[in-house]
């Protein structure tokens, strides 16, 4: 009886202590909340903040490379990246779910391209990834706003289907993202190069040291966030029904929000996958929450700017200790 008494208060000992623990019962506490304010539908509201929760977790599962790689890696041209794809997309399918897979392709092609140049601009420009990544993304900016008039088509009703249909009342979005965490999981923890962006996180000159490649390292890290945000943006049309200007305005933000709040170090080297869905989650109800209660757009995002600081004062001068 003693050694079930000792494993049990060991699990509650790890549970205690997970870093993706105050973005679970942030979540649970706000769906509790927006049910009781709301109509009442807990599963309802469940359900759609699971759907549009799932956008938020791709852009943050494509982060979390960059940012777990340390050196204040960070890209801000997601937002950018996201909108082209879902203006390119939308053209290139115009409604032909025949066109689906090569249109995936395509914009699949355009996010590592741009990944490529980001991380061109970092490392062989050496120019800060802040603004690097923000000079490129203004650089996109301007290419689909240019493009914009000129792209009146829709993704087709097979991607329609897949973000904002379900199966046993479980929204397909929610499975895809859920399955994209599990696999960018043990990419992280268990590959080769989840290990070597992890050691570059933990101290670059020990991981140079040790034969590591920094900057291929990194240059993949960038390619891999722009594809992911992309691919999310090819969905997110879908979910909206065509693409907008304003259609990845949340995701500069919110890509970094749910990467800090699920747990993961700013200053890199500690990646929590698992972390980033309950943040997404969470962030997407809080958004709900505060629509019920007419906050504006504005105070919406300093409650969530605040949230971040709050977290980056506790935890963001935390180091990994490599022995």
């Amino acid at each position: 009886m003693s050694r079930v008494a000792e494993r049990s208060s060991g699990v509650a000992s790890r549970i205690a202590r997970h870093r993706a623990l105050p973005a679970v019962v942030g979540a649970i506490a706000v769906w509790v909340s927006v049910a009781i304010i709301g109509d009442g539908s807990v599963f309802g509201t469940l359900r759609s903040g699971a759907t549009v929760g799932a956008f938020v977790a791709l852009t943050g599962l494509g982060q979390l490379f960059v940012i777990a790689a340390g050196n204040g890696n960070i890209d801000l041209s997601v937002p950018y990246v996201l909108t082209l794809s879902a203006y390119v997309a939308s053209g290139l399918v115009n409604g032909n779910n025949a066109a689906v897979v090569p249109a995936a392709l395509a914009v699949a092609g355009i996010g590592a391209l741009i990944g490529a140049v980001n991380a061109t601009l970092i490392l062989v420009l050496e120019l800060p990834p802040i603004v690097g990544t923000l000079a490129v993304g203004f650089v996109v900016e301007t290419i689909y706003l240019e493009v914009s008039p000129h792209v009146q088509g829709n993704v087709g009703s097979f991607v329609g289907t897949v973000a904002t249909g379900g199966v046993s009342g479980v929204p397909y979005m929610a499975i895809i993202a859920i399955v994209l965490a599990g696999l960018v999981s043990l990419v992280l923890t268990r590959s080769w190069f989840g290990r070597q962006v992890l050691a570059l996180g933990q101290s670059r000159p020990a991981a140079e040291l040790a034969g590591i490649r920094s900057g291929l390292v990194t240059f993949a890290t960038y390619v891999i966030c722009a594809v992911s945000a992309s691919l999310t943006g090819f969905l997110l049309a879908g979910y909206v029904g065509g693409a907008s200007p304003d259609i990845g305005a949340s995701y500069q933000l919110g890509s970094i929000a749910v990467v800090v709040l699920g747990g993961c170090l700013i200053a890199g080297g500690v990646a929590n996958a698992p972390g980033v869905l309950a943040a997404s989650l969470f962030i997407t109800l809080l958004v709900t929450l505060t629509d019920l209660i007419h906050v504006s757009a504005g105070v919406q995002q300093i409650i969530e700017g605040g949230i971040i600081v709050l977290l980056l004062s506790t935890v963001g001068k935390e180091r990994v200790r490599v022995t």
